[in-house]
């Protein structure tokens, strides 16, 4: 891994004119775009899970919180798989509720 780094890092200063100001998704930009994925496999893939990562795990936090709380209020009344959808319903809301579909729908038409 790091010859292939050290190689690469060579490589990216001849592509790329600030190479400090490079993030990881512009190196994995240059891997793709000039065919370099066959010579730097493990940096390839190293770049793709990081760029993957959650960079919080707040979301999480909510989910789990979501869950909590539909548990011990709906337990009674629904079966663990019903409760599950539910659970995925009310995480997903806030992102619903900000999608505006009226200019989706523009987008589309026009």
């Amino acid at each position: 891994m790091s010859s292939e780094i050290f190689s690469f890092k060579n490589q990216a200063i001849a592509i790329i004119l600030d190479i400090r100001a490079a993030i990881a998704l512009d190196l994995l930009k240059i891997i793709h775009e000039y065919g370099l994925v066959q010579s730097y496999p493990n940096l390839e893939v190293t770049l793709r899970i990081f760029l993957t990562l959650p960079v919080t795990v707040a979301s999480g936090k909510r989910s789990l919180s979501k869950l909590k709380i539909s548990k011990s209020y709906l337990r009674p009344s629904l079966g663990q798989e019903k409760l599950s959808n539910m659970v995925i319903l009310s995480s997903g809301q806030e992102l619903c509720n900000s999608i505006d579909f009226e200019k989706i729908i523009d987008v589309l038409l026009h």
